[in-house]
């Protein structure tokens, strides 16, 4: 933090929430195991009500603050390398892994509460929060494709997503530097043009 530099914060929650994406990609002719796949994503893992946890050398003991929500809006494009297996006759399971841009959208009160339990002081820490972060991290994704008809099939697949994101003034987290992560659970219906599964 730039008001107090060396302090570590416990680990914030994000919101559970659902997640829509879109994407295409193209298995090369003469390596049909490997491919590239582009993929547009959007997800909202808001900043949910919290008692954090503050430490810092200078400080007598850990400081707990109760922390408001706000709103989290991540809008993500990502590019993959995949690899897949045809070898099974029902389902094609494969692997992907590359660059993730994040644009975060990150909107609130300034309220703040001082304390576990405590009241809310209004316009404690300023003006609302309205902030917009871009950050560059990585994505990996495991999945199953399972064939529905000559064209059309079935996936099922697992995203990890990590990426560094530093905030400006955050209420009272000025200065804020940390890592996103997320795990994502995703199923859709694909439609494959030019080949059969």
């Amino acid at each position: 933090f730039k008001r107090f530099p060396g302090t570590d914060i416990s680990d914030i929650d994000l919101d559970e929430n659902f997640s829509v994406s879109v994407k295409a990609g193209h298995y090369f002719k003469h390596a049909p195991f490997l491919g590239i796949e582009g993929e547009l994503n959007y997800s909202k893992p808001d900043f949910k009500d919290q008692v954090l946890t503050f430490k810092n050398a200078a400080f007598p003991g850990p400081i707990q603050l109760r922390k408001l929500s706000a709103d989290v809006h991540d809008i993500g494009l990502a590019v993959s390398l995949m690899a897949r297996s045809r070898k099974f006759k029902h389902f094609n399971p494969y692997v992907g892994v590359g660059p993730n841009v994040h644009y975060f959208i990150v909107r609130g009160t300034g309220d703040a509460a001082v304390g576990p339990g405590a009241p809310i002081l209004p316009a404690l820490d300023g003006d609302d929060i309205k902030q917009d972060k871009i950050s560059v991290g990585i994505q990996a994704k495991a999945g199953v494709r399972i064939p529905v008809t000559e064209h059309f099939a079935f996936d099922v697949e697992y995203k990890f997503n990590v990426a560094p994101v530093q905030m400006g003034e955050f209420r009272n987290l000025e200065g804020y530097k940390g890592d996103f992560t997320s795990h994502q659970v995703m199923a859709g219906l694909t439609y494959v043009f030019g080949e059969k599964h």
